[in-house]
């Protein structure tokens, strides 16, 4: 075997370890599911990139095309570095709190992903083959959460750390599956991917994370609207399933209030979006004492992970009243707040061209704009984790 096939197959066996970080946990840490998966993540980036950079010094055959979607990360990356550089907490910026993990320095470790993806999967059946290791070792985590809560009685925190996080993650893998349910013709696949995206579902509604239920209702109820307009063969079908789908969450809202489902915390985290409830008028304060961030440093904002220092500052008496049970929070729960946070109006405007961007690469593709729209919606309400 030559050289360059040997260091292709090192980077794809490499890939598949990266998505193995959803295994790592310890806890001898305070924080079990966070410094031990990024400890894990950037060595093994690190190594890869490496391997990456020796292939295409070798064989400039294999350097990645330069993309929109790359321009945009780079203009993001740079807000990023300014920002930081010019942060209220440079070092906490750098590195990240122990809690998160999201620091500049973190996130250009993503930047290396990228660059590593690029390089080693380079046809349409290599995307698939990583896709698929994706979502078979998502199962494992949609089934780490479904067993223990329905088994045990477990509350998903105990489980996860942060169910916000395997939300999001299993909104990925779901559209993964259905992308991998449309490029095969074996039924058997096709019933094992089913499956699985069901048990995502039930992960996700099981987690209680309302951004994550609002996030893929927005996306299904989008595809399914797309779908009528272009496939006319399929328009009745799609129109009686919507219609199925709003009366039965039509009859759950209207009878939210019975005993038998007001003891559901999945039936009442769906249908309970009064301005009263607990955890949105949290969300309103934590957006209110950004807004006071904000002002006071537009341009270049807070630099990352430093929100804390926001809200300390500028606390509102709302959020102690909103009785959510936390003392204090150091994310503002809303990606576009925390991007004005941490870089400002520039730093905004970069991820704003980032989004587009990635817009612009998926537009053609149905099922990833309803990813890009999940993924969108669900951090209007929640907290962002690459």
């Amino acid at each position: 075997m030559k050289l360059d096939k040997i260091l292709l197959w090192i980077l794809r066996g490499g890939l598949i370890l990266v998505l193995f970080s959803i295994f790592i946990r310890n806890y001898d840490f305070f924080f079990p599911y966070i410094v031990p998966r990024a400890a894990y993540f950037q060595v093994v980036v690190v190594l890869l990139l490496i391997v990456a950079v020796l292939l295409v010094s070798l064989y400039p055959v294999y350097r990645p095309k330069w993309t929109l979607v790359h321009t945009a990360i780079a203009v993001w990356f740079a807000t990023m570095a300014l920002s930081t550089v010019f942060s209220a907490d440079p070092s906490k910026s750098m590195f990240g709190t122990l809690e998160r993990a999201f620091g500049f320095f973190q996130i250009l470790h993503y930047g290396i992903l990228l660059f590593v993806i690029t390089v080693a999967l380079r046809t349409n059946r290599q995307w698939n083959i990583f896709l698929a290791f994706n979502v078979a070792i998502s199962a494992y985590a949609a089934i780490t959460l479904i067993g223990p809560v329905l088994l045990t009685g477990y509350v998903p925190e105990t489980i996860t750390g942060n169910p916000t996080f395997i939300s999001a993650y299993l909104i990925f893998s779901i559209f993964f599956a259905l992308y991998l349910f449309t490029q095969t013709d074996s039924k058997k696949l096709k019933i094992l991917l089913g499956f699985i995206t069901v048990m995502q579902v039930s992960a996700i509604l099981l987690s209680n994370v309302r951004g994550a239920f609002l996030g893929l209702s927005a996306a299904v109820f989008f595809m399914i609207i797309y779908a009528i307009w272009k496939y006319k063969n399929l328009r009745h079908l799609l129109a009686g399933g919507l219609i199925i789908i709003f009366l039965i969450y039509g009859l759950l809202f209207i009878n939210r209030g019975s005993p038998f489902l007001n003891d559901n915390s999945i039936v009442r985290r769906i249908t309970n979006f009064s301005l009263n409830e607990e955890t949105i008028k949290a969300r309103f304060a934590m957006w209110k004492i950004a807004l006071s961030g904000i002002k006071e440093r537009p341009l270049l904002g807070w630099g990352r992970e430093n929100y804390s220092l926001v809200f300390n500052m500028h606390f509102d008496p709302l959020f102690d009243a909103a009785g959510v049970g936390e003392a204090w929070e150091d994310r503002a729960h809303n990606v576009f707040f925390d991007e004005l946070i941490n870089s400002g109006i520039v730093g905004f405007l970069a991820y704003l061209f980032l989004l587009i961007s990635i817009f612009i690469s998926v537009r053609r593709s149905l099922i990833f704009g309803g990813l890009l729209l999940a993924y969108t919606v669900q951090n209007l309400t929640g907290v962002d984790t690459l």
